[in-house]
């Protein structure tokens, strides 16, 4: 390891190198950070997943209706496709008609908590 160090010689500055044939002391390790990090989805060739089906790989790009919720509380797990509604009859039997968004005036088929990712059976 060599350090250079600046020192006077006759009114000039002149530098110095000292080596040393210890090597260096190690940094000391980094730990990661606990950052959440953004779900990112891969852009799909064609849209052919039903409202309920798993979203999670091609999110939004892969949902016939463009639209691609993400409803569970880990980052890479709870996305499903839905649609937009005015009213509970234009949603899969069980889910509801919800705005997702304050102040959002679009609303949005919510699916039950226990949703698993399949074609959602229509009402009636």
């Amino acid at each position: 390891m060599c350090l250079r160090s600046p020192w006077l010689l006759g009114g000039l500055v002149a530098g110095a190198l000292a080596c040393s044939s210890e090597s260096p002391a190690p940094a000391p390790a980094i730990e990661p950070s606990p950052v959440l990090a953004e779900h990112r989805t891969a852009l799909a060739e064609t849209a052919s997943n039903e409202v309920g089906e798993d979203c999670t790989k091609h999110g939004a790009s892969g949902c016939k209706s463009g639209i691609c919720l993400h409803t569970g509380a880990l980052p890479d797990e709870g996305y499903f496709c839905s649609q937009t509604c005015t009213g509970e009859a234009q949603c899969p039997a069980q889910w509801k008609c919800s705005r997702v968004h304050p102040g959002a005036s679009a609303r949005v088929c919510i699916p039950p908590a226990e949703w698993k990712g399949a074609v959602a059976p229509s009402r009636g």
